[in-house]
């Protein structure tokens, strides 16, 4: 149970779920209202409404599973350093890392209003099951960052590892939502997120090409900000596409009980 002690020691705060219930239900309920005259507004806000209550419920529970994993900051770094790579690297990587939001955001409302809702269905149930496939890598592995072997975190990264390091410390751990920065680091949720919004805007015109490209610099960008090792990004992007197959099997067995009802016309005598 999530409310008490928590799974593995961690509480989550009484207003974690009040202040997401005081936007989901809002969401849901004029979704509900607007199905009919509205189909595609309608859509677009169940699908914000799907993603928010989603990342509610896994968050604590991704906190809880990277409590106790053995650290693979060693063996990821070796892997970095055998093959040559790891950041940060010089250009614009944070910027582009940072852009990961707003692209996120896009590929929600955007595929609903253009009238892909089958694309959009499955964007979205993919991304609840990333949460799932991604589980077993949280609870096996953790790791702190790359900045752990001789590196110099930014202050971002430092509050990150302020918060990764009392949620691994024993006691318990008080999940609150207006605190959370996010502490997994393998796999990268940032890739798996990239991988989701570039493949729910790809075919979307005038957009497609322009988001897919972005998708992918966001993974480039994972490593080259030096949040992320590159074995962090390979498994990224791999549940990423595996979520997205999740995601088509989930969409065709019930996308039939995701299709607004057609508005009905009164026949002309």
């Amino acid at each position: 149970m999530l409310a008490g002690s928590g799974w593995r020691g961690v509480a989550v705060v009484p207003a974690h779920w009040v202040a997401h219930a005081v936007v989901l239900v809002p969401l849901f309920g004029l979704s509900w209202a607007l199905r009919i005259r509205l189909p595609r507004l309608a859509a677009a806000l169940a699908a914000g409404a799907w993603v928010i209550w989603s990342g509610a419920a896994s968050a604590p529970v991704s906190y809880a599973a990277v409590r106790t994993g053995p650290l693979w900051d060693a063996r990821l770094a070796a892997f970095d350093a055998a093959l040559g790579v790891g950041g940060p690297w010089p250009g614009p990587w944070p910027l582009v890392y940072d852009l990961l939001p707003p692209l996120s955001v896009l590929a929600v409302l955007l595929l609903p209003g253009v009238g892909q809702l089958r694309r959009a269905r499955v964007a979205v149930a993919a991304y609840a099951a990333s949460f799932w496939l991604s589980l077993p890598f949280m609870l096996a592995a953790a790791a702190e960052g790359p900045w752990s072997h001789g590196g110099v975190p930014t202050p971002a990264q430092a509050a990150y590892v302020e918060v990764f390091r009392q949620l691994r410390a024993p006691g318990e751990f008080r999940f609150d939502t207006a605190e959370i920065l996010g502490v997994v680091t393998f796999p990268s949720y940032h890739a798996l997120l990239a991988v989701l919004a570039g493949y729910a805007l790809a075919r979307v015109r005038f957009v497609g090409a322009p988001a897919a490209l972005l998708a992918g610099g966001i993974v480039l960008a994972t490593v080259g900000t030096g949040w992320h090792y590159l074995g962090d990004t390979i498994v990224g992007v791999a549940l990423g596409g595996l979520s997205l197959l999740v995601g088509e099997v989930l969409e065709r067995s019930s996308g039939a009980r995701w299709t607004p009802p057609t508005p009905r016309h009164p026949r002309q005598e």
